[in-house]
């Protein structure tokens, strides 16, 4: 369990990276950073999602405890393992939150918003599996 934490936490550090690279490299001028997560926190993969979640919380105060001056901003939804909830979720994210990146837990939510989210061109780290094979997008 301890080393799927760490390794959770690598791959978070690894977006949030990818995230601020581009933005500093697309030199935009919002005042934060906003990674959105959806993940499973109740429904048939609870256990599972609320322990992820945790770790991404975990990731994100040890980040900005270490990094006072980023302005990172860390939104986080529950999909109840539905794909409902899961595209609610994830229209809160762009229109409400304005997400520069995302970390998706299930395939229902990968499922439902696969086709807006690399319209958008928001960097995804996925790590549910998603019927829809992989191609030289952003998830």
């Amino acid at each position: 369990m301890k080393n799927k934490i760490i390794i959770i936490i690598v791959l978070i550090a690894a977006v949030v990276g990818a995230v601020m690279y581009g933005s500093h490299s697309a030199q935009r001028t919002e005042k934060a950073i906003a990674i959105g997560v959806i993940s499973s926190e109740t429904g048939d993969f609870g256990i599972i999602g609320s322990s992820f979640s945790e770790g991404v919380r975990f990731a994100y105060q040890e980040y900005t405890a270490k990094n006072p001056d980023n302005n990172l901003a860390l939104y986080t939804e529950d999909d109840g393992t539905d794909s409902k909830k899961a595209l609610s979720a994830y229209n809160k994210l762009t229109s409400l939150n304005k997400i520069s990146g995302l970390i998706n837990f299930s395939s229902p939510s990968i499922n439902v918003i696969y086709d807006s989210v690399t319209k958008s061109g928001i960097p995804v780290m996925q790590l549910g599996e998603q019927d829809i094979d992989p191609t030289a997008d952003s998830v």
